[in-house]
């Protein structure tokens, strides 16, 4: 028997910065294994599954032999008879080359690096820039490579980071997604990260990296199989500690810490800590959110079931209004942003709410 479970996200929660030891991660993956075990015995069936994600931490510190147990016990329960998209998200500058073997000796053939950017700048010299090397060699070994640049602080000399990213890019990585955690705005911050951004885009864009929603650019065929069906609220199962999952009308939470986790699997209890009905309204919302991201916007149709005939004729009346002043574009009963535009998401998913 066969069902269709589109996602699955495998939550490693450890990372160099949070207190753990190898005793830990030990239980923790015995914890994880179980849950799987016990959600295939009860389902009864294998899963059709397009994406696999490892994410929530740095799974270069994954002893190999517990991962490849950790992939053996997925197989009993998802078809992987047609190449699959498994993700392993690690954010190290260092990994070596036996390590990435170990991660395809798993079945994961994407590696998603994650890097902070801080104090401004990155560094300028290509020595001191050990991601770089990784993402040469990750590029090597994998058939998709992929890096999340996070900013921490935008320089006042948009092009202090010029050649920095230009090497980045010329790695031959084929993902790119980028994302703002500034903490301290200042005058004329909005008018500096907007230019920041659309230079950002251009640079991507040169080099192949094409924009297919607002912060994530990507080379022909190599789009994020798993954010994109995420996007399009795909049915997802999610295991272990804060894992979160989704079967189309609840959103099931597991419990977030580590220890109260492993607790609740080693007593055989459920490791859910709450779950959330979603009402049409929040799921309209959540279209509009997701929908305004992506440069082929969100099918008006199919938000209009979830409006009563009032807030339908308002929402119409929204999207008329956007197009004519220049936000939107209304294209075969469809809403998409101008591109030049998506940097603005939040203040256009504003307007349509309002």
């Amino acid at each position: 028997m066969q069902h269709n479970t589109p996602l699955v996200y495998i939550n490693f929660p450890f990372t160099s910065q949070n207190k753990y030891d190898d005793k830990l991660i030990e239980r923790y993956h015995r914890a994880l294994c179980s849950e799987i075990t016990r959600h295939i015995k009860k389902t009864n069936s294998r899963s059709l599954v397009d994406a696999i994600y490892f994410g929530g931490g740095d799974l270069s510190l994954y002893p190999g032999e517990l991962l490849l147990d950790t992939s053996g016990t997925l197989e009993k329960g998802y078809n992987n008879a047609v190449k699959i998209e498994i993700t392993a998200e690690i954010c190290t500058d260092k990994m070596s080359t036996t390590q990435m073997l170990f991660l395809i000796e798993a079945g994961i053939n994407r590696l998603n690096v994650g890097w902070n950017i801080r104090n401004g700048r990155l560094y300028r010299d290509k020595s001191k820039m050990p991601i770089v090397t990784l993402l040469r060699e990750a590029n090597s070994v994998f058939d998709n490579s992929a890096v999340d640049l996070t900013f921490e602080s935008v320089p006042q000399d948009l092009f202090v980071w010029e050649e920095a990213l230009r090497s980045i890019v010329e790695t031959g990585v084929k993902h790119v997604s980028v994302q703002f955690m500034i903490k301290q705005v200042k005058r004329g911050f909005n008018t500096r990260l907007k230019h920041f951004y659309s230079w950002l885009t251009e640079l991507f864009n040169k080099n192949g990296l094409q924009q297919y929603e607002t912060f994530h650019f990507a080379k022909k065929n190599n789009q994020s199989r798993y954010m994109k069906a995420y996007w399009r609220r795909s049915l997802c199962k999610g295991f272990g500690a804060g894992a979160v999952s989704f079967d189309g009308q609840m959103r099931y939470h597991n419990e977030s810490d580590v220890e109260e986790y492993i607790a609740c699997i080693e007593n055989n209890d459920s490791a859910i800590f709450f779950a959330e009905s979603l009402l049409p309204y929040n799921v309209f919302v959540e279209k509009i959110m997701f929908g305004v991201r992506q440069l082929d916007g969100f099918e008006i149709e199919d938000l209009l079931q979830h409006l009563s005939f009032e807030k339908r004729t308002r929402f119409l009346k929204q999207l008329d209004q956007l197009a004519l002043d220049g936000f939107i574009t209304l294209q075969n009963g469809r809403a998409l942003i101008n591109g030049s535009l998506l940097f603005l998401e939040q203040e256009i998913i504003q307007k349509i709410l309002v």
